[in-house]
């Protein structure tokens, strides 16, 4: 098995995901979520920008510490299946990537398309789930949370019968 750092974007996306199972009510739900979380983070860049950043307010960033949460796990992964000094040469120590209001508005295309988050969740536990500790982590709650929530916003799923 072999694995690699994903893409800032695709952290991005992974991490934006693993947050809509907990706040959206389906397919439909998805632009509401999406609006509040681009609008913390709207909110968040104004307070930096005002000289007013407060920790306080940057630990209500779930997104944040999610995208730190799941850089650290891939780069764990690439680690422990190459080493430190390949895993670094291949990225693993770099800082976990950013997160502002234009990625939000710039990914909204592929944050709205459920198997595409699947997809790429499943991507994403492909390259991280070669460390200890994958097993039982948040990062892989979070990617079966995305999974399920693929599955339920599909228009067959809600048609199908709950029970025979």
């Amino acid at each position: 098995m072999s694995c690699f750092m994903c893409s800032d974007d695709h952290l991005r996306v992974v991490a934006i995901a693993s947050l809509l199972p907990e706040r959206a009510c389906g397919v439909h739900d998805l632009a509401r979520v999406l609006r509040e979380l681009e609008g913390a983070a709207r909110e968040h860049e104004d307070a930096i920008a005002r000289q007013r950043e407060i920790p306080l307010f940057a630990s209500r960033r779930a997104d944040l510490r999610v995208l730190a949460e799941l850089h650290a796990m891939n780069a764990a992964s690439v680690i422990a299946r190459y080493g430190e000094h390949d895993g670094a040469e291949m990225g693993a120590g770099e800082p976990a990537p950013s997160l502002t209001s234009s990625d939000y508005a710039r990914l909204r295309a592929i944050l709205t398309r459920p198997i595409a988050l699947a997809k790429l969740a499943a991507s994403y536990e492909y390259q991280s789930c070669e460390t200890p500790k994958w097993e039982g982590s948040d990062a892989e709650r979070r990617v079966s949370a995305i999974a399920r929530f693929a599955i339920v916003c599909q228009p067959e799923y809600k048609a199908a019968p709950w029970t025979i």
